[in-house]
């Protein structure tokens, strides 16, 4: 489901609407589930379930060729095209009407160029316009890379071999490269019969990798890989840009700290994936990222990273029209690890002198907890003249009243400018975008 405001003429509409995906359709048409949920699938009981589901598909009591997600995942805006994303699925066309409610127009193919899924971490280059996704596979070569033009033409396919069927679920660009990761969070169905967890393994016996190719490549020929020894897995990168000297750097969310107990043993998968049947919530050891800084040296093949936060945070958002070029500032949503929730948003200025003296923090306070949130730039030009001139928005609920709340926030002063009381319950969720008034106006009416 996505969760909307409208602010136009010093007014807010707020609106939720399911997207039409082929699973929600099917699942409406049978006024039950169908499709399994990535956290169910634990043990052997979750192997003949997954076993069983693409038998239905291969039976056509199922339709799988359209994608089986709920495209609840990630948002962007190109080409006249607002799209709703999610790994493990197809692109979903929405369009925001002028009394700010959402209808779902169907699935972006790209002229049917599109041969894999979408990742709901796209990048938009700021400068050129153009769009730069990937979609993961269990099957080799797990990765397919695509760039879009800004005018929506997707180009041929790249394929990148990586060292087996990982969740890759983010990545970055630079200016002149696009930064791939290989990280030992594998998918093996074996995993579940023989320890009882879930479908995908974190494997501590492996590498962490990353792999750097020119943007523009035809093919994988020039990718440059970059290991470090420690297993780690990521979720989600900030922003990566080249410094000038020979380096590709990267700013992630990594999580380190116990991490041999990824699975159901550590509950860093969010609680959204599970049904209320699933076993191994209660008690267990929970693990959350913290920022760090990659740097790779095309010259020299070495690497380097360095921790730049001590505080539990994911959700990292920058100013968008700094995508690909350094940022000195980045949004981050900071973990309660005690509740796994969101209690307070944290503010990082990368020039500052270590990591202490980096953050700056805004509470949502009491028992209220937020979401992502999304920077807006307070003047819509390409560049605005401080790069934290804008707003941050946030959904966020309070736990003790029942009720939810769109934030406004001051990006510079980390300070509330506005709250905003919404008239139903927003779920705690995964990620935001915004759209200018320009772009809204400049929709495409349908999918041809």
């Amino acid at each position: 489901m996505l969760h909307a405001i409208r602010f136009k003429d010093g007014k807010a509409t707020y609106v939720s609407r399911y997207v039409q995906t082929s699973r929600y359709l099917q699942e409406h048409a049978y006024q039950a589930s169908q499709f399994f949920k990535y956290g169910d699938l634990l043990g052997s009981f979750g192997l003949f379930a997954y076993y069983l589901h693409l038998l239905r598909g291969e039976l056509g009591e199922l339709v799988m060729s359209y994608g089986f997600a709920n495209a609840d995942t990630g948002l962007i805006y190109h080409n006249g095209m607002l799209m709703a994303l999610q790994d493990f699925d197809k692109p979903y066309v929405i369009k925001v009407l002028e009394n700010g409610d959402l209808q779902t127009l169907g699935i972006n193919s790209y002229n049917n160029k599109l041969t894999s899924n979408f990742t709901p971490h796209a990048k938009k280059d700021p400068e050129t316009g153009e769009l730069f996704t990937f979609g993961s596979s269990i099957k080799a070569p797990y990765t397919i890379y695509n760039v879009v033009s800004k005018d929506g033409i997707m180009g041929d396919p790249v394929s990148i071999t990586t060292s087996g069927p990982s969740y890759m679920h983010d990545f970055g660009i630079t200016e002149n490269y696009v930064i791939f990761m290989d990280l030992p969070f594998n998918f093996d169905p074996e995993n579940m019969v023989t320890r009882n967890d879930w479908i995908y393994r974190f494997d501590t016996t492996k590498k962490s990798r990353f792999g750097v190719l020119p943007r523009y490549s035809k093919n994988e020929e020039g990718i440059k890989w970059f290991e470090f020894d420690e297993p780690f897995y990521i979720f989600h990168n900030a922003n990566a840009w080249e410094d000038g000297e020979g380096n590709a750097i990267l700013i992630s969310c990594v999580m380190k700290r116990e991490v041999e107990h990824i699975g159901h043993h550590m509950s860093f998968i969010p609680p959204m994936f599970y049904s209320a049947s699933t076993p191994g919530l209660k008690g267990t050891q929970l693990e959350f990222p913290q920022l760090f800084k990659f740097t790779f040296n095309m010259k020299t093949g070495k690497c380097y990273q360095e921790q730049l936060s001590t505080s539990f945070v994911d959700y990292p958002k920058v100013n968008e029209s700094h995508l690909g070029r350094k940022t000195r500032y980045i949004y981050t949503s900071k973990f309660d690890k005690l509740s796994s929730k969101i209690p307070s948003i944290v503010k990082f200025d990368l020039e500052g002198q270590g990591a202490k003296s980096l953050e700056s923090k805004l509470d949502y306070g009491g028992n209220t907890y937020g979401s992502e949130v999304v920077f807006v730039p307070s003047v819509q030009t390409d560049r605005p003249l401080e790069e934290d001139d804008g707003y941050l928005l946030s959904f966020a609920h309070d736990e003790h009243t029942d009720l939810s709340y769109a934030y406004v926030i001051s990006a510079q002063k980390m300070e509330t400018v506005a709250v905003i009381k919404l008239p139903s319950r927003v779920p705690y969720g995964f990620h935001a975008t915004y759209m200018t008034e320009r772009e809204i106006q400049g929709q495409i009416s349908n999918l041809a």
